[in-house]
This record gives C-alpha cells, sequence and structure tokens, in this order.
C-alpha cells in the first residue's frame, strides 16, 4: 500500500513539475499540427510476401486534435479503387507513450503503440491477423506542420527482406 502511494506522489509531482508541463506543452504543439486536410500520395506495396506489386496512390486525409488525441480518417485511391480508413492515436503523459488503433477495410483493425522523437512518431503496427506473412510491421508519421509523411516497413514474410510498403508524402490544404 505504501508503495502505491509513493508511486501516486511521485506521479503527481512529476506532472506538476516544470519538464511535465514543458512536455505537455510540446505535446500539444504537436497535435495542433494535425487539425487540417491534406492531399498527396505515393507508393503501396500489395502482397510484399508473394508476388509483390508496387501501386501508385492518391489520397486525402482529413485529421483532428483534442486533448492528446490525434483522429485520422483518410482514402487512397489506386486504379479504379478507391480505400478508405482510419485511425486514433493517444497521448498517456504519464508513460510517454503514443497508443491507438489503424483499422483498414481489407486488413483489418491495427493496435499501435510507440513514442514521439522530435518531428516523427514511430509506431509498432500489431495486426489482428497475418500481413505480408506476419503480425506486425513499422510505422513513421512526420508532421513539421506543413508537410506529412508516412511510411510503413514491414518484413516480406517471415524472416523476408524488410520493405517500405507504404510511401506517402502530403502537403497542408
Amino acid at each position: 500500500m505504501a508503495t502505491k502511494c509513493l508511486a501516486a506522489l511521485a506521479a503527481i509531482l512529476f506532472l506538476s513539475s516544470p519538464a511535465a508541463a514543458l512536455a505537455q506543452s510540446s505535446e500539444k504543439e504537436f497535435f495542433q499540427r494535425f487539425a487540417a486536410r491534406w492531399t498527396g500520395g505515393g507508393t503501396v506495396i500489395r502482397d510484399a510476401h508473394r508476388n509483390a506489386r508496387r501501386l501508385d496512390v492518391s489520397c486525402s486525409l482529413g485529421q483532428s486534435q483534442g486533448t492528446n488525441v490525434i483522429r485520422v480518417n483518410g482514402s487512397c485511391r489506386m486504379l479504379i479503387f478507391t480505400r478508405s480508413f482510419n485511425a486514433g492515436l493517444a497521448y498517456d503523459p504519464s508513460s510517454g507513450q503514443y497508443k491507438g488503433t489503424y483499422v483498414d477495410p481489407t486488413s483489418g483493425p491495427a493496435a499501435l503503440s510507440g513514442r514521439r522523437s522530435g518531428n516523427a512518431l514511430h509506431l509498432t503496427m500489431t495486426w489482428s491477423k497475418p500481413v505480408n506473412g506476419d503480425r506486425t510491421a513499422h510505422l513513421t508519421i512526420r508532421n513539421d506542420g506543413r508537410n506529412l509523411a508516412i511510411q510503413v516497413r514491414d518484413n516480406a514474410g517471415v524472416g523476408g527482406p524488410i520493405l517500405t510498403t507504404t510511401d506517402l508524402r502530403f502537403a497542408r490544404r
């Protein structure tokens, strides 16, 4: 019981410290960069673990931010098909971690977790079923306030080479 009380007191002291206020202010500024509409595109590799096909896509994103939350709704057009997707990320100031979910109608949901470093979020994606032969990939989201880049790196099958399976660039509209 005493250990729990000391841990709670330490968390309260940290969250009320100037360092915590600076960290929360920094995260607030980072979150505000996402409150925009974005257009762009790039490439996506489908079936990287089998018969990899590189597709050019054009995309639009609508993003919003709230207190410690980023929500993304978007769609990408490839050839004649359009696919919608959405994601939500929440920042936990006590751990410094971002956690959330990415949902794609073809691949299903993926759990997201990771940290921010400068202008970039570095996240691990854990799929609910195998995608490209396994259940994990690495997602990097860079946002400097004017430009947004999304990159997914994944194995081409279990033990296969690591490929950039998604490489998208956006500009603020």
